[in-house]
């Protein structure tokens, strides 16, 4: 009886997965881009109607993402909902539940239906989709995570004040050495590398606009270093890069110190 109930749930959870696969991969409209297929499966008991959820709150954000950055990605996208106990790593921050890894992973919820925290992780783990396939995995950790929390939709001056003090008095990371993935890092760090990923990504954005991101997606796409790409896309080094970034917190902290209607002291 057990191997019986094993191989239903086993059974149901290729099921849905095809279903699903066959419903993503839909001939779109006329007119529209092609759409990714989404292949969503379960780590644990399988729950059609929360993969079904999952999938059209991808597709939303899939067309989102495409009409923001004029592209998708090249190949079927796999999403495994996992276990709802599964433990979180503790050095991420509280908001980064999710994991991609060619595959994106995300946590089940609870309650069995989505929250709003599922959707914004869902929203950050495709939008590494979107870049790894573009720059076919060639792009530095800071600025995969950095375009990945801004697509998220994360508050792009969320953590500039607290970066500003770590301008101030020199501790302000390079980005340069933000380029290895984060988990590499001390624990104490991993957070600040987070912010400073994103302080940075919104930087590029306001100095060079969305067509400045998608062009460095591309020279990166095209096999370029990081050290070459920057120039290359945005006419600017690493080091100037760094320079104006660092520029703008520091503006960015005397702007927040002001009183209402009065100057900074």
């Amino acid at each position: 009886m057990a191997h019986w109930r094993v191989w239903c749930a086993w059974a149901a959870t290729i099921a849905i997965s095809l279903c699903l696969t066959a419903r993503a991969g839909a001939t779109p409209p006329e007119g529209e881009p092609e759409l990714t297929v989404f292949n969503v499966q379960f780590e644990g008991q399988p729950n059609g109607r929360l993969a079904s959820q999952v999938l059209n709150a991808l597709r939303r954000t899939e067309r989102e993402y495409r009409q923001r950055l004029g592209f998708g990605p090249l190949g079927p996208v796999t999403v495994v909902i996992l276990g709802a106990t599964r433990e979180r790593d503790e050095r991420l921050p509280e908001w980064a539940d999710g994991l991609y890894d060619g595959t994106i992973r995300v946590p089940a919820p609870d309650s069995g239906e989505p929250t709003a925290r599922l959707i914004t992780v869902l929203r950050h783990e495709l939008a590494h989709s979107f870049v790894d396939s573009r720059t076919r995995g060639n792009c530095p950790a800071w600025l995969q995570e950095g375009l990945s929390q801004w697509l998220e939709g994360a508050v792009l001056d969320r953590d500039d004040a607290r970066l500003a003090g770590l301008a101030r008095t020199g501790d302000l990371p390079a980005l340069l050495t933000l380029e290895a993935p984060f988990v590499s890092r001390p624990d104490a760090m991993v957070s600040v590398a987070y912010e400073a990923s994103l302080s940075a990504a919104a930087h590029i954005v306001r100095t060079r606009g969305v067509p400045g991101i998608v062009r460095l997606l591309e020279s990166l796409g095209a096999g370029l270093p990081s050290e070459e790409a920057l120039p290359n896309a945005l006419g600017m080094t690493y080091r100037q890069l760094q320079e104006s970034w660092e520029d703008h917190l520091r503006t960015h902290s005397i702007t927040h110190q002001r009183p209402p209607g009065g100057t900074a002291r």
